[in-house]
């Protein structure tokens, strides 16, 4: 009859729609699900490498870094004993006659005050009393005699050689899991400049493979991850007395 509603007929049609929606619910919760495991995999890779990134630049930052200074040693030489003296004859009532003397001793400054300027690692003028082989030997037993230093400038260098190779050793020792390939793409050392200390910069990299390589041509094979650790130094300014600091968050500025 014209007109009339089969729900059946309605039924069957609409079939084919709910098994297209279902097919595309199931794509959209496969790659939410894939998407997901991936970005944990990727977060977890970062972190280990920004790890041994943040370890390498530390150590470098450590092993590769000397502290210099400039000193003004002062040396007052003291004091010697200096003498005169004066005799004369003394004759009794008999006519018996000696010589007497008096001697007269004071202490007299032997030497002007000297100062040398001196540079050198701190470690060796300062921390181990190095200064001390650049003092005058006092010139009499007198008294007054003094030697002492006074620090001028103090700042850091880097030695390139041993700061590379200890950041690599570093890095190379901390475990990045799942990586297929982990190293350091470069290292800068940056001297201080306009008021700030030197610090080094350490760029890394990683690879990954995808657990779902190609699915839904929406996952790659591999993933690269890249990372910029800083490691800084410091030091203070004998002129000012406070702190010098390195510019902080340089890492992708360079």
């Amino acid at each position: 009859m014209p007109g009339r509603f089969s729900a059946g007929k309605t039924l069957k049609d609409e079939s084919g729609a709910v098994l297209v929606i279902m097919a595309v619910f199931v794509v959209i919760m496969t790659l939410l699900f894939a998407g997901l495991a991936e970005f944990g995999r990727y977060l977890i890779l970062k972190e280990q490498l920004q790890t041994a990134g943040d370890a390498a630049a530390l150590a470098g930052m450590i092993s590769g870094g000397r502290r210099y200074v400039e000193i003004e040693v002062t040396t007052d030489p003291g004091e010697k004993w200096e003498s005169d003296t004066d005799c004369w004859t003394e004759c009794d009532e008999e006519g018996n006659c000696h010589t007497v003397c008096d001697t007269d001793w004071w202490c007299e400054e032997c030497g002007d005050i000297t100062t040398r300027t001196v540079i050198g690692e701190e470690r060796k003028l300062i921390d181990a009393g190095g200064w001390r082989d650049y003092c005058i030997p006092p010139c009499g037993d007198c008294g007054g005699y003094s030697c002492d230093y006074k620090l001028i400038d103090r700042w850091v260098e880097y030695e390139d050689p041993s700061l590379k190779g200890t950041a690599k050793d570093i890095f190379n020792a901390n475990p990045i899991d799942q990586a297929i390939q982990a190293e350091i793409e470069d290292i800068e050392i940056k001297d201080g400049k306009m008021g700030t200390a030197p610090y080094v910069l350490v760029y890394a990299k990683s690879r990954m493979k995808s657990l779902f390589p190609g699915l839904f041509g929406v996952f790659p094979e591999t993933y690269e991850v890249k990372t910029c650790s800083q490691g800084d130094t410091t030091y203070i300014d004998p002129s000012t007395g406070e702190w010098v600091e390195a510019p902080p968050d340089v890492c992708w500025q360079e």
